[in-house]
């Protein structure tokens, strides 16, 4: 009896005991790291075809087809296999003699449990008695905003013609990594045509106009790494000693990445943003358009163009119950036929949703800005105005007051009207509008207005001064001081050393962009490698500018670097 309770009891304590993964403690965010590699890095007299990577934990392979390069590149792409931790590679190609290959995996392995990604590993092998000793390293840029460009493709040919890019695969590939670098270890002596390449179809060849594109415009010099490891017949570098201690005193090579500019004339969706408003864009920029309607009866309509004049806007005057048909003439050349849907068939199209029963909007802007005036904008064009009343409330401690303003529309198809008047410091204000006031083109009225805003004081803002030495009086700079959001406050175009005041600063942070017009015509251009042309310069001051209230500022900046 003793011994069956005994059992009874075991049995009981075996069921209750389980086996529990551990919980807790601190995320693993440490990337794999290689434990192991068959045949060795930097091995010599290579003349298999497999090589296995061993790692510390396991790991899953992230698109290896466009993150691990075989440099020179392969005609044949290699097999990769995850076995454990161990990955296999086979390469399915007729290796080089006596010719150093490097493998270089850029975000392609990562680890199972947490998705830790190994940004960069370098796998070096060669088919002859040494491995190349030299390198070339440098970043990318984009060439608009100057930011680093991450996974970027960087190519490298052992000859000097314009064309290889769109034909020939290169001599040497890497990827850029996340803060725009980018590195070519153990390569051949010599100089080097270097391309940067957004490769959009990942065939390494630059033959699409929407892929970005940099080059440098002269060859660029590798250079020695250090000693160089080989056998005894270890070939030696041949650089001079005094350009070897220069190593590393030079400036970074800086690629600039642009997509060359698409000349050719397009028009692009047309879109209807409200009921009787149709949005006609362009792919560039136009100077001339003419218009004929391919039918009778047509309504009216009013005409805006886009400020930055590749957009035609079209506001009809009554409403549009049938399809329309036009013929555009863009600068003479360029004809399109349109066919522009009646509203309701778009309605029903939008999977039934409501129409607006008033769609004119009224919107304001600078409500208390003490140095702009507050400003309503309308969203269809309005008729001419002889007399706007508006009530302006100012509500003060000591009492308030109530004025009755009259302003004046003096456009026809108005798209905003200013309402200047003089504000109190820090004073409560309700600005009214009675309703039906502003009568659209096709007939629609405004709802009642009101705005209410508390006045800012002159300490609400802050005064820049910026003395600008000029360089290089030969070029025009586009000078733009910008907002953190990349917002323009204020643009200048100079060319002789100058001071530029900006008042009225709102209190925050703002950058100064400067880009040289090498060609005059006002804006930022795009490069063309047809026409070895690189893009535009464009940098920034090399500080963040503060602006505080009630405060003036002095800075100072060199233009033309």
């Amino acid at each position: 009896m003793k011994n069956g309770f005994l059992f009874f009891l075991l049995l009981l304590l075996a069921s209750c005991a389980q086996i529990v993964i551990p919980v807790g403690g601190p995320k693993d965010v440490t990337p794999p790291s290689v434990t192991k590699e068959i045949p060795e890095n930097k091995s010599l007299d290579f003349n298999g075809k497999n090589i296995r990577i061993t790692f510390d934990e396991y790991v899953v392979l992230a698109n290896p087809n466009d993150n691990i390069f075989f440099s020179p590149p392969l005609k044949n792409q290699p097999s990769y296999l995850l076995r454990g931790k161990i990955l296999h590679i086979k390469i399915n190609d007729t290796l080089h003699v006596n010719k150093t290959y490097n493998i270089a995996f850029s975000n392609a392995i990562k680890d199972y449990t947490e998705g830790n990604m190994l940004p960069f590993y370098l796998y070096s092998f060669s088919t002859g008695s040494y491995i190349d000793t030299f390198m070339v390293s440098g970043r990318i840029i984009d060439a608009k905003t100057i930011d680093p460009m991450e996974n970027i493709l960087v190519l490298l040919y052992d000859q000097n013609i314009d064309s290889l890019p769109f034909t020939e695969l290169p001599s040497y590939i890497t990827k850029s990594q996340k803060n725009g670098s980018f590195e070519f270890k153990h390569i051949a002596e010599g100089d080097y045509k270097i391309i940067a390449l957004k490769d959009i179809n990942n065939n390494m060849l630059y033959d699409l106009v929407t892929e970005g594109i940099a080059f440098c415009d002269t060859l660029v010099r590798a250079k020695c790494m250090g000693p160089a490891v080989a056998d005894t017949a270890k070939k030696e570098s041949t650089m001079p000693e005094k350009d070897r201690d220069e190593i590393g005193k030079e400036e970074i090579l800086t690629l600039s990445l642009f997509v060359q500019e698409d000349t050719v004339q397009r028009l692009l969706k047309v879109n209807v943003p409200q009921k009787d408003v149709y949005q006609i864009p362009y792919k560039r920029p136009f100077q001339m358009r003419q218009v004929r309607p391919l039918g009778n009866d047509y309504p009216g309509y009013v005409e805006r163009i886009g400020i930055t004049n590749d957009t035609l806007f079209w506001y009809f005057k009554q409403p549009v119950v049938d399809s329309l048909l036009y013929e555009i003439t863009l600068d003479g050349k360029q004809i399109d036929t349109i066919e522009l849907m009646p509203s309701k068939a778009l309605r029903q199209r939008g999977r039934g949703k409501k129409e607006e029963t008033n769609p004119f909007v009224v919107s304001h802007s600078n409500a208390g800005n003490l140095f702009q005036p507050l400003t309503l904008h309308f969203s269809l064009p309005v008729l001419q105005k002889d007399t706007v009343p508006v009530i302006v409330i100012s509500t003060k401690k000591n009492g308030g007051d109530t004025l009755l303003r009259h302003y004046v529309q003096p456009e026809n198809y108005a798209m905003s009207l200013p309402l200047p008047f003089e504000m109190e410091e820090k004073v409560p204000y309700v600005v009214i509008l009675r309703d039906s006031i502003f009568t659209t083109i096709n007939g629609y009225t405004n709802d009642s207005i009101a705005i209410k805003f508390n006045s800012k004081s002159e300490k609400d803002y802050g005064n820049l001064t910026m003395e600008y030495e000029v360089l290089n009086p030969e070029l025009d700079y586009i000078i733009s001081l910008e907002n953190v959001k990349g917002f323009v406050i204020q643009q200048d175009i100079i060319n002789t050393s100058k001071a530029i005041s900006y008042m009225h600063l709102t209190p925050g942070d703002y950058k100064i962009r400067v880009i040289e017009d090498r060609n005059k015509n006002g804006r930022w251009d795009t490069g063309n490698y047809h026409w070895k042309l690189q893009p535009e310069k464009l940098y920034f001051y090399d500080k963040t500018i503060t602006i505080r209230g009630y405060w003036d500022l002095e800075e100072e900046m060199k233009v033309g670097q």
